[in-house]
C-alpha cells in the first residue's frame, strides 16, 4: 500500500536547497514565502519552511541579495507591483535554525538566511566556486 506524503514545518536544522512553493500577501500587508526543501528527502514527509516579511522590512534588499537585480526586475508586474506568483518555483538555499519554545511541542524552524542556490548548500554533484 502506498502512503501519501504529508507536509511538515518540522524541518531539520541546517542548510538546505529549496524551491519557493508559494508566495503571497497576507491581509495585514505582510508577505509570506513558503519554501519546500528539495535537498533532504523523506519517504513520508515534505519539509517546508516559512518566512514572513513585514511592510517595514527591507524585502527588496533580501530579494536582490538572493536573486540579483536583473531577476528581481523580471518579477515586477506591468503595474509596477511585485508579482508574487512569479516567485513560485524559484530555487534558493536557506539556513534553518531551530528555536525551542516551551509553549510548543516542537522547536520553531526559523529561516535565518535566504541566498542564491549554491551559496550554502552543495549537493553531491556541486562544487564550491
Amino acid at each position: 500500500m502506498k502512503i501519501k506524503k504529508t507536509t511538515t514545518y518540522q524541518t531539520p536544522e541546517g542548510e538546505h536547497r529549496t524551491i519557493v512553493r508559494d508566495a503571497f500577501e497576507l491581509a495585514n500587508g505582510n508577505v509570506r514565502m513558503i519554501f519546500q526543501v528539495t535537498s533532504t528527502t523523506h519517504s513520508l514527509l515534505i519539509f517546508l519552511a516559512g518566512k514572513t516579511y513585514k511592510p517595514t522590512d527591507d524585502l527588496t534588499k533580501v530579494l536582490i541579495e538572493w536573486l540579483g537585480v536583473k531577476r528581481v526586475h523580471e518579477l515586477i508586474a506591468d503595474d509596477g507591483n511585485f508579482d508574487l506568483e512569479k516567485m513560485k518555483g524559484l530555487e534558493a538555499d536557506i539556513c534553518i535554525e531551530l528555536i525551542d519554545n516551551d509553549a510548543y511541542e516542537h522547536p520553531f524552524a526559523f529561516v535565518k538566511a535566504i541566498a542564491a542556490p549554491g551559496t550554502f548548500y552543495f549537493g553531491p554533484d556541486e562544487k564550491a566556486a
